[in-house]
């Protein structure tokens, strides 16, 4: 099973158990710089109802996953990031009560888990992990299909704080780094 599915069997597990307000979410996006894959699972509350008001005000937890590869002349660098973020959630119907359609915005902090393994010819391999700082912000559309499920498309900027690692003996500290991310999701509300 690849890892990235067990935070949101764990989410989905967690939110079975919950009351109203409580919603369980997955998503699929694309880092804009290079087209790599993000993965997303959340678990969130929303303190207000969206069936009796044009605002929805909620927190959630949001674990995120990519992996990129790069290569040159024989040498490899597979590099895995995974996030931990606690994000703060607020939308607003795009129209008056009751709508299906609202646009929604989020900011969150969190920390981010890097593991770099590497290949060099004539060197070998080497690895080394480092966790760091992480926040992100986002906007998008919200459309509800039915009381309970919606589909979301939205844009996210996810910065990273500066990294260290140690590799062939060498220090390497890429510096802190920011990638924009166009996604799709879907949550289901409880």
């Amino acid at each position: 099973m690849k890892l990235y599915l067990l935070p949101l069997s764990f989410i989905t597990l967690i939110a079975s158990v919950c009351s109203a307000g409580t919603y369980v979410g997955a998503g699929i996006g694309a880092l804009t710089d290079g087209g790599d894959l993000v993965y997303t699972a959340r678990l969130g509350y929303d303190f207000t109802d969206d069936s009796d008001d044009a605002s929805i005000v909620g927190l959630e937890l949001e674990y995120l996953f990519t992996s990129g590869d790069e290569s040159l002349l024989g040498a490899t660098a597979d590099t895995d990031f995974s996030f931990i973020m606690a994000n703060f959630r607020y939308e607003m119907a795009l129209a008056p009560t009751p709508t299906d359609l609202y646009l929604y915005t989020f900011a969150g902090i969190g920390f981010a888990m890097v593991d770099v393994d590497t290949f060099f010819p004539g060197l070998g391999q080497d690895s080394d992990d480092d966790t760091t700082f992480a926040a992100q912000g986002g906007i998008g559309l919200k459309y509800l299909f039915s009381e309970s499920f919606s589909v979301l498309f939205g844009y996210r900027y996810l910065y990273l704080d500066e990294t260290e690692f140690e590799l062939y003996g060498l220090p390497l500290e890429p510096g802190s780094e920011g990638d924009s991310i166009i996604e799709l999701g879907f949550n289901y509300s409880f």
